[in-house]
């Protein structure tokens, strides 16, 4: 078979697995454990995240030959032919023939390689693959004030109140505004912080009610749960995932591709300020490099 096909194929096998599943339990646990995958290879499209964790469950960092040469390593005797199989799409430039305007649009797929940190072993001038903003788990100071900045770069403005109803810990109202309550430690402001920007990033007012409540909810936890496990941060009670139990194929779909558009936006944000503050290079590779977004 084509492995392009092949791909395809292994994600609405998937899907369609994941949708048919009729144990709660084990639904939320593999939709979880996505999720992880999705922490890690946020730079990758919803698609090829996919696809990386589908084929090789226990990776945590991918690239191409190419670009883990450029790091200082080089893939292992034989591991050559255990590649990672993604999709890499090709575009053709078509004009509106009423406007003139030039576009892009996609022609085909053809299909990458890329290789997992297992896979290769460091040389002599091996760089780390290890960011600082990764490891902010034990700095709760720092963590809040990198999303603070995030929060700026993304045009969304952060305030603290000392009069929000018990029991709430923050708000966001779809016009870039965000609410946390300021008698809240900072370590727990900046998880609801990020609980919140990703309904900020997700959610504005005029996108709400694509969604039911609970996939707003839902989605907004998802998002949180993988930018946290992202930056480092230890999420001991991970969400159960009920609102897209029982829903169709392509429910599941589109709300997957919401959190990876909420998880990528904002984790993108977080690199640009971190990079601006130190001048680091983003170790992991993308569909940028690896071949363009599928």
């Amino acid at each position: 078979m084509n492995p392009t096909t092949e791909s395809l194929g292994r994600i609405d096998a998937w899907l369609d697995r994941l949708a048919g599943e009729t144990d709660q339990a084990r639904h939320s646990a593999e939709f979880t454990a996505y999720l992880v995958a999705m922490s890690r290879f946020w730079r990758y499209s919803q698609a090829n995240t996919a696809l990386i964790w589908l084929q090789r469950p226990t990776a945590t960092m991918v690239n191409s030959k190419k670009r883990w040469a450029g790091l200082g390593y080089t893939l292992k005797a034989g591991e050559w032919k255990n590649s990672i199989h993604i999709l890499c799409p090709h575009f053709t430039k078509t004009k509106d023939e009423q406007t003139g305007e030039e576009r892009e649009t996609l022609a085909y797929f053809v299909t990458g390689y890329i290789y997992a940190l297992e896979q290769v072993e460091p040389g002599p001038d091996a760089q780390s693959l290890t960011l600082r903003w990764q490891t902010m788990g034990d700095h709760h100071g720092a963590l809040y004030r990198l999303l603070e900045r995030a929060c700026a770069r993304l045009h969304v403005r952060v305030e603290l109140s000392l009069d929000l109803p018990r029991g709430l810990e923050g708000t966001s109202d779809g016009r870039s505004v965000i609410t946390l309550n300021g008698h809240a430690s900072i370590g727990d402001r900046a998880q609801t912080l990020v609980h919140e920007l990703a309904h900020e990033v997700l959610h504005p007012t005029a996108l709400r009610p694509q969604f039911t409540k609970r996939e707003v909810e839902c989605q907004a936890e998802a998002v949180s749960y993988c930018v946290l496990t992202a930056l480092g941060v230890e999420v001991p009670n991970a969400p159960q995932y009920l609102a897209l139990y029982g829903v169709s194929r392509d429910d599941l779909k589109r709300n997957a591709q919401a959190i990876h558009m909420g998880v990528k936006r904002i984790l993108e944000a977080v690199e640009a300020v971190s990079q601006a503050a130190s001048a680091g290079v983003a170790p992991g590779g993308s569909d940028a490099e690896d071949g363009r977004a599928a």
